[in-house]
């Protein structure tokens, strides 16, 4: 469970466990104005894009889903195309490396409720989580 600074609740749901075979990934992102589920073996199909107040370019949208032909080395080849663009014409990325420490930041502090039982704000520091230690420093 998450809760937002404004207040609104947020779930999230993950495993890498699936078993016999992995199942398709998906986020779902569901509120009073909207929802939006992006799914696909790959997180490559846009099945939900609709709100109740229509935006320009929201039938454009389904453009984005894309069906490549093996998930591995494929997944992410507009991405991949992005960051060359980025450097090749000294462009600002989509992500940068605030972005990706705040999502690691995040699933630390989930870890850190998992293992203190406790309510996590963001901004913390570990102090019980495993992860990314050793048993060794454990």
């Amino acid at each position: 469970m998450l809760q937002f600074s404004s207040g609104a609740l947020g779930v999230i749901e993950a495993t890498t466990a699936t078993r016999p075979k992995d199942l398709e990934g998906s986020i779902s992102i569901l509120g009073e104005g909207g929802s939006v589920e992006i799914a696909g073996f790959a997180v490559n199909e846009i099945r939900t894009w609709n709100f109740v107040k229509r935006e320009p370019g929201d039938d454009d949208v389904s453009k984005f889903s894309v069906n490549p032909p093996n998930v591995y080395g494929f997944g992410h080849h507009a991405y991949l195309e992005h960051v060359v663009d980025c450097i090749r014409n000294d462009k600002a990325a989509l992500v940068d490396g605030l972005e990706g420490r705040r999502s690691l930041e995040l699933i630390t502090a989930i870890y850190e409720s998992i293992e203190t039982g406790a309510e996590i704000p963001l901004r913390f520091h570990a102090k019980r989580s495993r992860l990314g230690q050793s048993a060794v420093s454990r």
